[in-house]
């Protein structure tokens, strides 16, 4: 691990090997049960573990956390359009349902956290139900600039009221 992340040169074969897979066809088969064998026993307890701390680390501080869910192409079923623009994890080999997986274990791992934390989610999900709604994604997590606007929007209108709230108080206390 210390020469990999120091020298960079010895990633050289990865880039390559990267590069190999990213030729492939997308791999739509469904899951082995080796692959469900091994899926069951994953859990992203790095991803826990380092949100919980920061959500924690923010609220000690007097912030006001909320946390966003995992929005992409791989949200719902993705069409063959969304296909062409996915980007795939490496060693994956390209396997949609792999990737879905190992997605749904990731958001998974976020409501929990919300819950033991007591934080809210701002769910980006109900923004990209249809197809034509996950147009603003340039590949498989990546927004662009009607994205954001129409992320942004919604986040704000998420916590106008708690913004709202904060101010009156301020204002309130203010001699």
């Amino acid at each position: 691990g210390y020469l990999m992340e120091n020298f960079y040169f010895l990633r050289i074969p990865y880039f390559f090997i990267g590069r190999g897979e990213m030729s492939k066809p997308i791999n739509m088969s469904p899951l082995t049960v080796k692959e469900k064998t091994i899926l069951d026993a994953f859990s992203p307890r790095h991803y826990s573990t380092n949100l919980k701390v920061l959500i924690e680390k923010l609220k000690e501080q007097g912030s006001e956390v909320y946390v966003l869910t995992l929005a992409g192409l791989i949200t719902y079923t993705p069409t063959g359009e969304e296909l062409s623009r996915m980007h795939f994890f490496r060693g994956m080999e390209k396997k949609l349902e792999l990737e879905k997986a190992v997605y749904n274990k990731y958001e998974k791992a976020l409501e929990k956290v919300s819950k033991d934390t007591d934080t809210p989610i701002i769910d980006l999900r109900k923004l990209i139900q249809s197809s034509h709604e996950r147009n603003i994604f340039t590949d498989t997590m990546h927004i662009n600039v009607n994205g954001s606007k129409v992320f942004g929007d919604y986040i704000a209108k998420s916590i106008k009221a708690k913004v709202s709230e904060i101010l009156t108080l301020k204002h309130s206390n203010t001699p």
